[in-house]
């Protein structure tokens, strides 16, 4: 297992509170030169988004596992609100499972649901990503693992930094622009 002290060592440190510290282009050009093929080809194919490839990194498939699970307890919070059927969009592995295994993803994705605004939602569920990778970074100090957590870590923070309030008026505005065009008033 190869050991990346210097590079580790000389990437900027991320917290959730942050603004973007580095970005991911940045963290890629950097990281690029001190990497073997066999990890560059597992840095980059590590995503935010449960896309399942032949992976065998176990922190990896954890993330996976873990946003699959969160996704589908959101699905089922959605679903139940408008009486919809939530299994036929869960996501779910090859033996079938629907990632239910996470006990913590259910809580997240009650409180999220609860949140005042979806701004509020998306920050909540920002935080308990970060605290899963947290939990990944255990016992890895200069390894490929931490080197994918940090990289999930500088998606989240990018992703963060789209959410502005300009950003959302204008998504609602969109919204409620296609609503109100599929169902006009009729003042007459």
């Amino acid at each position: 297992m190869e050991q990346y002290y210097f590079l580790l060592s000389s990437l900027p440190a991320l917290s959730p509170e942050a603004s973007q510290v580095i970005s991911l282009e940045d963290f890629l050009a950097t990281s690029r030169d001190w990497l073997n093929e066999r990890d560059w080809l597992l840095l980059t194919e590590a995503k935010l988004e449960p896309v399942y490839t032949d992976n065998s990194n176990r922190v990896v498939s954890s993330w996976l596992a873990w946003e699959s699970g969160l996704r589908n307890a959101m699905l089922r919070i959605r679903s139940s609100k408008s009486s919809q059927d939530a299994g036929q969009y869960a996501r779910k592995d090859q033996q079938g499972n629907d990632f239910q295994a996470f006990h913590e993803v259910s809580e997240l994705a009650r409180t999220a649901s609860n949140a005042s605004n979806p701004l509020e939602a998306e920050l909540l569920l920002l935080k308990g990503r970060w605290n899963f990778l947290d939990s990944l970074e255990l016992g890895h100090f200069f390894d490929i693992e931490r080197l994918i957590v940090y990289k999930l870590k500088v998606l989240l923070l990018q992703r963060k930094n789209q959410m502005t309030v300009a950003l959302g008026q204008e998504h609602y505005r969109l919204a409620y622009e296609a609503v109100a065009a599929t169902f006009p008033l009729n003042l007459e």
